[in-house]
């Protein structure tokens, strides 16, 4: 069976879209910061769908130069694998980048080169890799637009968040009033540079495999293990317990008509 690498799966997307992966046929090989750190999605995923299917690796540091050298691989060199796969594997056949930094640090300094560079460490490692056939990244759909509640207006391949990606970088003086929290403007500033690296790598760098992206909105839902909600796959609990400030800048967004759907910008 083809292996898939799915990074960041033990956040609340990763460990969906490993999920169906498995459900769809494939292994899978997720990272996270430690091993340890993947337990608890490991082992739903394993009790749904058997042993032998599923691994983690560890990518402590994501932005670096090479740090998915070792995860694009058949076999990992740091640890014991334990998918039953082909010996003669020589590396995965697709990756789903989902592993972002989802700190929503005020300080765009700290969030958004760490988006580009973790971005661009990955495409590279897949460059390096001739197994590689497909590459999908999770942006999200700030990378377009903020939400603009009752803001009529139209989005297409070419419309990119630079109002955030401006205000990111604005200093604390500067900076206009906005509905949502700094640190949430900074994430969309980071999402849409990140986005735009992908693109850039595929023009000039001219892979071997297929490049695209995904653009979702916030997403929450069924959690895997109610003990270990990550992400905004705490929010329905959250809302439950009444504490709802962290949701505060989780405005409406309404998209009414859709001309065509494209592959790729």
């Amino acid at each position: 069976m083809p292996l898939v690498l799915v990074t960041g799966i033990n956040g609340f997307i990763g460990g969906h879209v490993a999920d169906q992966f498995l459900e769809a046929g494939y292994n899978v090989r997720g990272t996270a910061r430690t091993i340890s750190r993947a337990d608890t999605i490991k082992q739903c995923l394993t009790e749904k769908h058997g042993k032998g299917r599923l691994e983690v690796v560890a990518v402590p540091a994501i932005a670096i130069d090479g740090a998915f050298e070792e995860a694009v691989k058949g076999m990992s060199s740091n640890h014991v694998p334990d998918i039953h796969i082909h010996p003669n594997l020589t590396g995965v056949s697709a990756v789903a980048h989902v592993a972002s930094n989802v700190s929503f640090d005020e300080d765009a300094s700290k969030v958004i080169p760490h988006a580009i560079s973790a971005t661009a460490s990955i495409l590279n490692s897949c460059l390096a890799q001739p197994s590689v056939k497909s590459f999908v990244l999770t942006s999200s759909s700030t990378a377009c637009q903020g939400p603009k509640p009752n803001v009529p207006g139209s989005i297409d391949a070419n419309t990119w968040n630079e109002e955030d990606i401006k205000d990111a970088w604005a200093p604390r003086s500067a900076r206009k009033e906005r509905e949502l929290s700094h640190g949430w403007v900074v994430y969309g500033a980071s999402k849409t540079e990140a986005e735009k690296a992908l693109w850039n790598f595929r023009d000039e760098k001219k892979p071997h495999f297929t490049v695209n992206a995904v653009l979702p909105g916030t997403n929450f839902g069924p959690v895997f293990s109610k003990e270990e909600a990550s992400s905004t796959g705490a929010f329905v609990k959250m809302i439950c317990e009444g504490k709802m400030e962290a949701l505060k800048d989780v405005l409406p967004r309404s998209l009414e008509h859709f001309d065509k759907v494209e592959s790729v910008r």
